[in-house]
């Protein structure tokens, strides 16, 4: 049985087990930095778990699996195996993963080849990084501070 036979199986016992509530990500869930457009800068996950970006340097933490399920995106971190969350104040955080969760499913809206803009399947704001690095939730418009490059 070849790997991605594998990983499908295990993905679909996972599942099973879990009630479809575990996230693995597919063998094509495709992986690496979220880079924002407007300020060069990578989706990065703080040892308290935030989301903010900094300078790209390669690290896991700026790496993330954008796993597709059917109602989004789930976009998990590499180096904490947490995924991408917000609250209803708008707060940009990572938490367990949980594709049951709505406040975890991004709606990923391509803008090139490879760059997106992330809706949240909350309340539709997107996901936006000031030219400072802070991470928020704002209503969408064609600003490059709302584009992620993958």
């Amino acid at each position: 049985m070849n790997a991605s036979m594998k990983l499908g199986l295990s993905t679909v016992a996972l599942l099973v087990a879990g009630g479809l509530a575990a996230y693995a990500p597919d063998a094509s869930a495709q992986v690496g930095p979220l880079k924002n457009t407007g300020n060069s800068r990578c989706l990065t996950v703080t040892s308290t778990g935030a989301a903010i970006t900094q300078p790209c340097n390669g690290s896991g933490i700026q790496a993330w699996s954008q796993g597709s399920t059917a109602a989004g995106y789930l976009l998990k971190n590499v180096a904490t195996g947490r995924c991408l969350d917000r609250n209803a104040a708008g707060t940009v955080f990572t938490s367990a993963c949980n594709s049951g969760v709505r406040s975890q499913l991004w709606i990923r809206l391509n803008t090139a080849a490879t760059t997106a803009r992330f809706r949240s399947s909350v309340d539709g704001l997107m996901l936006n990084s000031t030219a400072a690095g802070a991470i928020n939730l704002v209503p969408g418009a064609a600003n490059p501070l709302q584009i992620w490059a993958y």
